[in-house]
């Protein structure tokens, strides 16, 4: 628990927010990219996926108000409270993206007698305990997509995924929980309305849409510092744009890698290449 707020600074683009113990960091990247930063593991950020943020010059207002910090621009208005609490929403007040209050209770099965497996040498999956750990308020109409390469649904709502990469040989069902690739960037969708979350953080990292608790979803790691950023739409193509502006694009490839079409891309015939 970071207890409460004692005061703030604002420097350029960065709100340094002081609690009693520790410094956070809100860093406004854009009118719709917020990153949120707590150092529990080192004090500055020791990003894999983010060579050099990049911030656009934009005007935002911050103001103290009773139990809570507000940070206002053109499109959001986010609420930073005691223990580092965030709650996200539009200009116009609608709810993008809320902090889960209340506590953790893992969901527990009808029927299933857990005492009685464990008598009997079964390995029973209970829920997991992270260093770094946020909930979000989870709603009936919000669906989950992304993640990287995974098992099941493209609707992701109601697994759970783990980032750490594994060459498991053993069939790879609908509720697998790790492959070979994993990307800890999530998409939410509600309304018809697109939110991102990029949760960057090396170590072994964890997303949960629902499976624990249909309350509420979280990601969470290991180790590491708490590092996040909220990217706001509202199309999903804007969000996607925002997060590969982060972590970089892919080049375009070579003309030779066309293979066949090259000839023609360099204005020469050649038919005994296209038989």
């Amino acid at each position: 628990m970071l207890g409460k707020i004692l005061g703030y600074e604002v420097n350029g683009n960065l709100i340094l927010v002081n609690y009693k113990d520790i410094q956070c960091t809100v860093t406004m990247v854009n009118e719709r990219v917020v990153n949120f930063f707590a150092p529990f593991f080192r004090k500055e950020r020791n990003s894999k996926a983010v060579e050099n943020l990049k911030c656009e010059n934009i005007e935002f207002s911050v103001e103290k108000n009773e139990g809570c910090l507000n940070v206002k621009t053109k499109l959001l208005d986010i609420r930073i409270y005691d223990d580092f609490k965030v709650d996200i929403f539009k200009s116009n007040g609608e709810a993008l993206c809320r902090d889960f209050r209340g506590e953790r209770k893992p969901f527990r099965r009808l029927g299933a007698n857990f005492s009685l497996a464990a008598e009997e040498g079964h390995k029973l999956e209970g829920h997991e305990e992270y260093k770094i750990y946020v909930s979000k308020v989870m709603e009936n109409d919000m669906y989950f997509y992304g993640l990287g390469e995974r098992t099941g649904s493209l609707n992701k709502k109601g697994y759970h995924y783990r980032n750490w990469n594994t060459d498991d040989p053993t069939p790879h069902g609908e509720t697998y929980a790790q492959l070979y690739k994993s990307i800890p960037f999530l998409i939410t969708m509600k309304d018809k309305e697109a939110c991102g979350i990029f949760f960057d953080n090396h170590f072994e990292s964890h997303f949960d849409m629902g499976k624990e608790n249909s309350n509420y979803y979280y990601f969470g790691a290991k180790d590491g510092n708490l590092d996040y950023y909220f990217i706001y739409g509202p199309e999903v193509s804007k969000v996607v744009n925002e997060y590969t502006n982060l972590t970089g694009k892919t080049p375009l490839p070579q003309v030779w890698t066309l293979g066949y079409q090259y000839n023609k891309l360099q204005g020469h015939t050649n038919k005994n290449s296209l038989k």
